[in-house]
């Protein structure tokens, strides 16, 4: 196994379900050249590299974000922010809102990819504890944008991140 995929399995945290599902994808491996999909892209530096989960900084300077109105979600490294992020002032019948947590592996996306090369989604799917939700009920008219802001902080080795936004 690549150290790419080895990372990857190290860092995860599932239960014996979604850990069976990550190995299937895993013991699949990447995409080659001989996949049609795939074979004008080597992945030979990426499946060289490894990743730890991310950990998230202990502070972000605020200023960073004053060009970025509310309502927003920050997620700093992966980890959702809730002192940088704003949600006030919604209309009734919005709702938008940071998830964190395991989900449901019977609704993960990565049931209906059929192909191995879709090892990329799948992955995501499998690995995203975290992410974004914007609900709008059917009756409402909003014009607002919200932004959802993923900010990347230096870190000392390689890390990975995987979020899921609905």
């Amino acid at each position: 196994m690549t150290p790419l995929l080895e990372s990857l399995r190290a860092g995860f945290e599932g239960d014996v379900t979604q850990r069976a599902a990550l190995n299937a994808v895993l013991d699949a491996g990447l995409p080659s050249a001989r996949s049609e999909a795939w074979k004008y892209t080597s992945l030979r530096s990426l499946e060289r590299r490894s990743f730890k989960s991310a950990a998230p900084p202990s502070t972000i300077d605020g200023k960073l974000l004053v060009a970025i109105p509310s309502p927003r979600l920050v997620f700093v490294n992966g980890a959702f922010d809730s002192a940088l992020s704003d949600v006030r002032n919604l209309p009734a019948g919005v709702d938008v809102r940071a998830h964190i947590g395991s989900h449901d592996p019977a609704a993960e996306p990565c049931a209906s990819l059929p192909h191995a090369d879709d090892v990329f989604a799948r992955l995501n799917a499998l690995l995203s504890l975290t992410g974004a939700t914007l609900r709008v009920a059917a009756d409402v008219d909003f014009e607002t944008a919200v932004h959802l802001v993923f900010i990347g902080a230096p870190a000392e080795s390689d890390q990975a991140w995987h979020l899921r936004n609905e």
